[in-house]
Order: C-alpha cells, then structure tokens, then sequence
C-alpha cells in the first residue's frame, strides 16, 4: 500500500475560529511485519455446555434450570453451577444418561 500524503484542511471549532490540520509526513522508510503462529487458546469447557454439546439436554434453558435444581451430578456429586469449568476424565450425569469429558475445547 503506498502512503498518502495530507493535504491540510481548514476546521472550524466551537469558538469558531479556523485552525489548520498539520500535514501527515510521507513515509517512505520499508517496515517489515513479523507474524509468529501460536495455537488459540483453547476456551474452558463449561458444566453447560457440555450437556448441550453432548445433547444431555435440548436446549440452553433445559441445561440452566436442569442444574440450578441440582438434578446434574459431576463425579458422582450433586453441582449447581452452570459455569463449572470441566475437565478431562469428569463424568457428568443427567436424566439417567452420562458422558465423560474426553476433550476439555468447547469448540467455540
């Protein structure tokens, strides 16, 4: 992209009173860019959803209300936060139904 250069313009301010803009300098000096590659972070994966992602449940609202009345169990015990960050190996129950935690990405 080759640089542009300004050309000043008058601009008038609340008092009125014209002022000019400084003109932008014309660069011509080369920069380089240096890029480096770096895996995203992978997001936490949350006690929600997991039971969505795992189709433990049908809907957001289902998730939400099925653990604020403690009806989802994580290793075997009762947990009422839905922001629960899950890992690797936890067993999450629901509705008779269960699945283990394989890959902690939520994939978002």
């Amino acid at each position: 992209m080759k640089p542009v250069a300004w050309v000043p313009r008058l601009v008038v301010g609340d008092d009125e009173q014209p002022r000019t803009k400084p003109k932008k300098a014309a660069t011509t000096a080369t920069t380089t860019t240096t890029t480096t590659t770096s895996e995203p972070k992978a997001e936490p994966l949350r006690l929600q959803d997991f039971l969505k992602r795992e189709q433990l449940v049908h809907s957001g609202g289902e998730a939400k209300h099925a653990i604020q009345e403690g009806k989802v169990t994580i290793n075997g015990v009762v947990d009422t936060a839905r922001k629960r960050q899950l890992k690797r190996g936890d067993v999450v129950a629901y509705g008779g139904k269960s699945a283990v935690v394989v890959d902690v990405d939520s994939g978002a």
